[in-house]
């Protein structure tokens, strides 16, 4: 349940229909396979100016994961009705109280919140804020042993998730047996070699899901995948490696 208590100190006198909302964002919101028409460079270069991602250098259909996505307005597209007088003094200080709950498919550790305060006959948002959630701990894994995986209650846990624990927690004989697998570069940007015998792979990211398998090959691309840490499941018919791997474009 998130209490959200939003406050204005208004510097002027105002007169209309002035409203509060509240929106609420989440980041790292997918993968999702989206058309990428820039894939090959046929339609001219295009880089993210944040992440530094290469659209031209990505497979088409690419994977994409999604920031600043807006999860729920709580206020409606035109504010909340009857949040603000009609008649605002300067130096006059008003509030509104929202609460929400996050669904469990929404991660409050990538969660934020956006006030504002609304100008309703012309659409315009007068001020904004955002800030991130606070005061509760992320739930976290360690590898205690092989196939033991436990929450440390401190949110500084090794995985962000169970099943990224459970791959990574794999049994040191098996290791042993498949050391002879060598995986490089790492980091990698476009292509993972791998040379060993191996059956097939899997790519989880760092909330366990599944994004990328291939059968046993020298070269895996791993163009559509955007930066961060991963693990890497190699399958042989002793056992399966895991790695964790990182990709930086």
């Amino acid at each position: 349940m998130i209490d959200i208590n939003l406050s204005g100190e208004f510097v002027a006198n105002l007169s209309g229909d002035y409203r509060f909302n509240a929106v609420i964002l989440e980041d790292v919101v997918g993968p999702y396979s989206q058309a990428n028409y820039y894939s090959g460079g046929g339609a001219g270069p295009l880089v993210s100016p944040i992440s530094g991602f290469d659209w031209a250098a990505a497979s088409d259909p690419v994977s994409v994961t999604f920031d600043h996505v807006a999860r729920e307005i709580l206020g409606g597209f035109d504010g909340t009705t009857g949040s603000l007088p009609a008649t605002i003094t300067a130096g006059g200080i008003h509030t509104h109280n929202y609460t929400h709950t996050l669904p469990a498919n929404q991660n409050e550790n990538n969660v934020h919140v956006v006030g504002m305060i609304i100008d309703n006959a012309t659409g315009e948002i007068l001020n904004g804020i955002k800030v991130e959630l606070s005061g509760f701990t992320p739930n976290s894994w360690n590898c205690i042993s092989p196939g033991n995986c436990q929450d440390p209650g401190t949110g500084q846990g090794a995985y962000s998730t169970y099943n990224a624990c459970a791959a990574a927690c794999v049994t040191t004989a098996i290791n042993e047996d498949i050391s002879n697998l060598s995986v490089y570069p790492n980091p990698v940007k476009d292509v993972l070699i791998i040379k060993g015998m191996y059956s097939s792979l899997e790519i989880y990211d760092i909330y366990g899901k599944l994004v990328l398998t291939a059968e046993s090959a020298k070269n895996i691309n791993v163009s559509g995948l955007t930066s961060g840490v991963y693990m890497l499941n190699i399958n042989t018919e002793k056992g399966t490696a895991t790695q964790r791997i990182t990709i930086a474009k």
